[in-house]
């Protein structure tokens, strides 16, 4: 008997130090565990279509570009364009469904459709007086948005105002 509770005595402190790994190791886990059963996967599902997308396009003739934004996507969205040229160069716009905003861009007046195209923006640009031998370029920028306002016209544009002029801020700091 005296053997066995040597014996006893020997393994005691590992036996202990054993058990107390054992519990710190799952005192750890549980919070792993809770994340992994708090989170789980389902069959199925319905995909969300968050932001608008849309495509321009651009035909350019007779110092006139004319502009067709096309919405790609299924759900309808808010459309607006403003077109960018040199000073020497001013811009004239027309186009039925369009109207001034005043803030430098052309909104379409109309929710735009799923897989539907806005009507013609013909952005007039004014030829110089004289003959000149520069290159320029007329900048065409179109945004949509598929979110509309509290009482449930227009779009509602705030967001993206401040992350294109954001934009072209850091353009213009760059140069």
């Amino acid at each position: 008997m005296n053997t066995r509770l040597t014996r006893a005595k020997r393994w005691t402190p590992f036996a202990v130090a054993g058990a107390s790994l054992a519990l710190a190791a799952t005192i750890s886990v549980t919070g792993a565990y809770a994340y992994f059963t708090t989170y789980a996967s389902a069959l199925g599902g319905h995909t969300l279509q968050l932001e608008a997308q849309t495509t321009i396009h651009e035909d350019f003739a007779n110092w006139t570009k004319t502009v067709v934004v096309e919405n790609l996507g299924d759900g309808p969205c808010y459309v607006r364009v403003a077109a960018f040229s040199p000073e020497s160069f001013p811009l004239t716009y027309a186009g039925d469904g369009w109207t001034d905003g005043g803030d430098g861009y052309w909104y379409y007046d109309k929710l735009l459709a799923g897989h539907e195209k806005t009507a013609e923006l013909h952005i007039g640009i004014k030829a110089p007086e004289q003959d000149f031998d520069q290159d320029f370029s007329v900048v065409v920028v179109h945004e949509s948005t598929i979110i509309s306002n509290a009482d449930g016209t227009g779009g509602d544009w705030t967001a993206l105002d401040s992350s294109v002029s954001d934009a072209f801020e850091k353009e213009a700091a760059s140069e």
